[in-house]
């Protein structure tokens, strides 16, 4: 089964409008899966693209990963994210996924 994930440029408060564009939270099934930000290096090295998924899948989520990682480009970030996630995905079962849904409706 596939999941469609959805990219969406952050609307927190704390990052300013001007600087939005580095800022980006991910969604699968309409609920927050995680993020990719651009992350600023040394001055003689180039930015880089962080990602993450924060996954509240209970005990199922025990030991899966990757669940973080780098990447020179934002879209290479988010081919990084998809194929995490599509390893992540049958590794939590649908008990794990349910409980990730179950917590996120509760954050509202």
């Amino acid at each position: 089964m596939s999941f469609d994930l959805v990219l969406r440029r952050t609307t927190s408060e704390h990052v300013p409008e001007w600087d939005r564009h580095k800022f980006w939270d991910v969604y699968c099934d309409g609920l927050y899966l995680g993020s990719l930000a651009q992350q600023m290096g040394r001055s003689d090295e180039p930015p880089s693209w962080q990602w993450s998924i924060q996954l509240h899948a209970g005990s199922f989520g025990n030991g899966v990963k990757p669940r973080s990682g780098q990447a020179a480009t934002r879209d290479e970030a988010m081919q990084a994210f998809r194929a995490a996630w599509d390893a992540i995905r049958p590794a939590i079962g649908d008990e794990g996924w349910a409980l990730h849904v179950e917590h996120m409706r509760r954050l509202g």
